[in-house]
């Protein structure tokens, strides 16, 4: 299965609506990532792909920018930071693997 094959999904637990979704698509053979809200606090506004992370990552640091999430190499085969933007909001930088 590719990356695009993978649903995440944030809920609080013992959500029934999540269970049955959950339950539905690993019946199906689709790898479900499911993480309640808390474990991220600081949830991103928009995500973007780019070609080169490392480079953009380095470029954030230089700049001074808030990092909010350290660079990580994710088990869903994504390398990804979060920065926070000067109106506040948090930005996923990321690329596949």
């Amino acid at each position: 299965m590719a990356h695009r094959d993978t649903v995440f999904i944030s809920t609080d637990a013992g959500d029934a609506h999540a269970d049955h979704l959950v339950r539905e698509l690993t019946s199906r053979g689709i790898p479900v990532f499911r993480f309640h809200p808390e474990d991220f606090p600081h949830a991103c506004s928009v995500s973007i792909e780019v070609e080169d992370v490392d480079k953009l990552h380095a470029e954030a640091v230089s700049r001074g920018l808030e990092i909010v999430y350290p660079l990580t190499d994710e088990p869903w085969d994504v390398r990804r930071f979060f920065v926070r933007d000067p109106d506040g909001r948090v930005i996923n930088v990321l690329m596949h693997l």
